[in-house]
């Protein structure tokens, strides 16, 4: 939702604004109000400073309609050429006010192109001066605002008239000319600057139109960046304020922002990120308000606080599945008793431990949301219309949505199952469409943004989805199934948004930053990718794209899109990223820079040699601990398959009676934690191989009840994440990690988003461990400058 505040802010009575609207050409002036409003008033806020500090302001438009570029470049040269100073009010005065006459030469016969071209431009300056002949407009004829664009009937067709009001690349020191056009390199420059050293005509604003040609590399306008400008100044341009625009007409992204500002605005500013105070920007709900589109997306986000001591112990029973986002995703749409029965059937093996009927509770809350809350927001949605298309997991079984579709049709709504591929995009004639061309879609999966993270380019929970016209989406979200979760994520994405709208613009000035929703509480496991919900792992009969990656050596690497690679281009100010080989492809075509790459499962392999060697680390402290004279364990006891905490246990049951040991237990347990008696019964059992119960909790209560000194916690919890791992998911969690933490600025952050099941596998206790283990993996690394990637025959 839009802030208040930033609506606020932009104020549409603006003088100037309406002014220079009032005069311009282009078609879509007045649908361009609220956004020329941004740029009016980013340009009031830089230009009337009083400090001599030189600043950059890069203005990135995402989701830009494609007319924005063109009406944003004739406002600000007719904003600039006319209320900047009193040249043009002066000349028109002369012209207009004085002559009121078109000067028409002897060889100009009437109905002739030029004569109806002279008296067209005499009526637009008529229009002009009856705008601005009463206004106080400053005198100074020594101050210079330099636009650098593509020529203007190129860049702004619709209005013939612009070269009236600047001049050319011939006038940049001209002081007759209060605005410059010019399509050149930042090189052009030194030659009229340096000429006109000691004079007192300065180019005190620049505008540069950052623009893609047609192979996609950037214009000559990428050449105006930060050094270059400073070397200008040194030569007494007297530079106070360099503009750059770039508008994205792609739909919004959060990771296509992110990436524009470390990679591009890096480039071109020559700054770190942490240190890019002017980089504004726009949140998706904001680019939707300038432009005036309509929001064709329902979120509809259920919130459920009435059964928190339930739905922790369902959490827990769920995090124990392999895929537990999957069987969350299957959990959501277990609608009825039968779908339930379903799920039961499937997940039978998880519900073990816990209640049976506690997870009753759990399940009946589905229904009830069901049929309270989800299907009269569909039927409303639906408006009457019988057909529609739900967007569900990959991975889930036909059984499951065999049974949905028929729900929907004893509704009479007939429903089409896709997944979230079906929400990619494509471009047609120059428009964005989605690949779905179902008019009602209705999205019952959750799926992560990931975003600074692998799998980032899929379409989201999070991200607007694309939609065309006539299309409406409704995006179901239940957070009593999918929290932590969605809390978690939703809580980074508003973070990294925050981080990203960071200007001190917009925090000082605008005073509208972006709103974090509660820090959440309980924390995910650590795994950023789709092997949460099985697509990220590996599946030797599953068709990818193979790769053929030729280095500079003269070496070719043979990849697959799955793949990941450590990439960084060859410049001073490039950030380093973790990206699949399907980017690394995509990065090629666009840079401008050389690039180094180093496999990913270079560092995975020797996070594997670590976890190896740790092996024997851990039997030789478990040995020595089990010799301890406390535990006063015979011969047997000390080299027993059976854990410490077991024999202990076994030990006071023998004493006590099941009965009392299970009774005393539980007492330090909450009453949403506890456990059944049989299943109590197994934790002591003699051939039992469980290593530790699921739950923290009762990890704790046990060692704490049976009197076992530290460290062995840390031990015990280290071989349960290391055996109790299964190796595809083993892989996708270090695989993660390292996407996750290579790079890391923060390492307490860090240390905090890990889950802890990652913290025992790789007996990460503090923010210190992991430091020091990603420091002796970036030693690991070694770069290969690649010369060409291209795909190659899968068979």
């Amino acid at each position: 939702m839009i802030s208040q505040s930033f609506v606020n802010h932009y104020n549409l009575d603006n003088s100037d604004l309406n002014l220079i609207i009032n005069i311009m050409c282009h078609p879509k002036k007045e649908d361009a109000r609220r956004f020329l409003c941004v740029i009016n008033d980013a340009m009031d806020y830089y230009m009337s400073r009083t400090d001599d500090e030189v600043h950059y302001p890069l203005l990135y438009i995402p989701a830009s309609e494609h007319w924005a570029q063109e009406v944003c470049i004739e406002f600000v040269t007719l904003k600039l050429s006319l209320l900047y100073n009193s040249l043009i009010q002066e000349r028109l005065k002369l012209e207009i006010g004085v002559r009121n006459t078109v000067f028409i030469p002897e060889d100009c016969t009437g109905g002739s192109k030029k004569h109806k071209q002279l008296l067209a431009n005499f009526r637009y300056s008529k229009q002009v001066y009856n705008q601005i002949k009463d206004l106080s407009i400053p005198k100074e004829t020594h101050r210079k605002n330099l636009i650098i664009c593509k020529p203007f009937n190129c860049s702004t067709p619709e209005n013939p008239y612009l070269d009236n009001y600047c001049g050319n690349e011939k006038s940049i020191c001209d002081r007759h000319f209060t605005v410059t056009r010019a399509d050149i390199d930042v090189d052009k420059l030194d030659k009229p600057i340096k000429k006109d050293k000691g004079n007192s005509c300065k180019i005190e604003n620049m505008f540069v139109f950052l623009s893609r040609s047609t192979d996609g590399r950037f214009s000559d306008a990428y050449s105006f960046q930060k050094p270059r400008i400073e070397r200008l100044n040194k030569l007494e341009a007297g530079i106070r304020n360099v503009f750059y625009f770039y508008f994205s007409t792609k739909p919004f992204k959060l990771q296509r922002l992110l990436m524009w500002k470390l990679k591009n605005a890096t480039d071109i500013l020559h700054e770190d990120i942490k240190d890019m105070k002017d980089f504004i920007s726009l949140s998706a709900e904001e680019s939707d308000y300038i432009f005036g589109r309509m929001h064709k997306q329902t979120n509809c986000i259920i919130e459920s606080n009435e059964l928190d001591e339930f739905k922790s112990l369902a959490d827990d029973a769920l995090e124990a599945c392999e895929y537990n986002v999957q069987a969350r995703n299957n959990l959501a749409i277990c609608y009825d008793k039968h779908s339930q029965e379903l799920f039961k059937s499937q997940y039978g093996n998880i519900i073990d431990d816990i209640d049976a009927q506690y997870f009753d509770v759990f399940l009946k809350n589905i229904r009830d949301t069901w049929e309270h809350k989800i299907f009269p927001t569909v039927m409303s949605f639906m408006d009457g219309q019988t057909n529609t298309c739900l967007i569900l997991d990959y991975f889930m079984s036909d059984e499951y949505k065999t049974h949905l579709v028929s729900l929907f049709e004893t509704y009479n709504i007939q429903a089409d199952i896709t997944t979230f591929n079906s929400l990619k995009y494509k471009c047609v004639d120059g428009k964005y469409l989605s690949n779905n061309t179902s008019n009602k879609i209705i999205v019952l999966s959750y799926q992560g943004h990931y975003v600074g993270r692998p799998y980032n380019h899929y379409p989201n929970s999070f991200d607007p989805i694309c939609l065309g016209e006539g299309q409406e989406l409704l995006n179901v979200l239940n957070n009593f199934i999918f929290d932590p979760y969605y809390a978690v994520q939703n809580y980074e994405y508003h973070k990294t948004l925050r981080n990203v709208l960071s200007s001190d613009y917009r925090k000082n000035y605008v005073k509208c930053t972006i709103p974090l929703p509660l820090r959440p509480i309980r924390k995910i496991e650590d795994s950023g990718d789709r092997t949460t919900s099985h697509s990220g792992s590996y599946n030797s009969n599953q068709s990818y794209q193979k790769y053929r990656v030729s280095t500079s050596g003269g070496a070719t690497i043979k990849l697959i899109e799955s793949d990941y690679v450590i990439s960084k281009e060859k410049n001073k100010f490039c950030s380093i990223q973790v990206i699949s080989v399907s980017e690394l492809n995509s990065l090629m075509q666009e840079s401008d820079h050389d690039i180094l790459i180093c496999s990913l499962s270079e560092l995975q392999e020797k996070l594997e040699e670590i976890l190896e060697k740790s092996k024997d680390e851990i039997k030789k402290d478990e040995l020595y601990i089990r010799q301890d004279s406390r535990y006063a364990l015979s011969e047997e006891e000390i080299f027993s398959e059976s854990e410490l905490w077991q024999i202990l246990l076994r030990r006071q049951v023998e004493q006590k009676g099941s009965t009392i040991v299970y009774a005393e237990l539980m007492e330090k347990i909450p009453y949403s934690e506890q456990i059944k008696m049989y299943s109590f019964e197994r934790w002591y059992a003699p051939n039992d191989d469980m290593i530790l119960p699921r739950s923290r909790m009762m990890q704790d209560a046990i060692f704490e009840y049976l009197s076992i000194a530290k460290p062995y916690d840390k031990i015990v919890r280290r071989k349960k994440a290391q055996k109790g791992t299964m190796t595809e998911r083993k892989n996708s969690m270090l695989r993660t990690f390292l996407c996750n933490n290579l790079f890391s600025e923060d390492f307490i952050k860090s240390f905090e988003r890990l889950s802890d099941g990652i913290k025992d596998m790789l007996g990460i206790d503090n923010s210190g461990d992991l430091e020091a283990l990603i420091d002796l993996l970036k030693k690991e690394i070694k770069y290969v400058e690649i010369k060409s990637i291209s795909k190659y025959d899968k068979n």
